[in-house]
């Protein structure tokens, strides 16, 4: 995901994301996040899955507690991400026929945008750094995992504690925390 924003960066607006999606519908996808939904799911969920497995005879509540989150957490991220929302929205910005529909379906475009940027994504962006860091300090308890494996994912997981949408310091740890995974 990282390496097609740097690409072909996403728009800024709502009206460039609906013009997008109406010219190229996979690259708008790609924009409003589509392989990081996919990744959110398939490898860091069935990782999470994999380190609660491999840790749960060290410490059972914190890992129940960290499977838990880790589960609300990728609930919480698809209750943010509206990829398909701005699909569909585009369409019926595309087959608007007055101004009156087409403001309506860019303060629409705008509200889901909003919802995008704000409070669900960080809410699912640090919940995964509180998840992470609670298996990195099991994993300091276990024999299953090296000292350095542990370290590794306190250092990656605190650098989650400030979302990407922080500005550019957020986004700047957001980068530097992948360098680990």
């Amino acid at each position: 995901q990282l390496v097609i924003f740097i690409a072909s960066p996403p728009p800024e607006t709502a009206l460039g994301h609906l013009t997008l999606l109406q010219e190229n519908w996979f690259l708008g996808l790609l924009g409003l996040d589509l392989l990081y939904a996919v990744f959110a799911v398939l490898p860091m969920g069935l990782l999470t899955l994999a380190l609660c497995v491999a840790l749960r005879r060290t410490h059972q509540s914190y890992v129940a507690i960290a499977l838990f989150l880790g589960i609300v957490s990728t609930a919480v991220y698809f209750a943010s991400n509206v990829a398909f929302n701005m699909l569909w929205l585009s369409d019926q910005y595309a087959a608007a026929v007055t101004d009156v529909q087409r403001a309506s379906l860019l303060a629409a475009s705008e509200a889901m945008l909003a919802t995008y940027r704000g409070t669900a994504y960080d809410v699912y962006y640090v919940l995964g750094g509180i998840v992470g860091l609670t298996l990195a300090f099991v994993m300091l308890r276990s024999s299953v995992f090296t000292k350095l494996t542990a370290y590794t994912g306190l250092v990656m997981n605190t650098m989650m504690l400030v979302p990407a949408t922080a500005g550019g310091l957020g986004m700047s740890l957001a980068v530097a925390s992948l360098m680990p995974t």
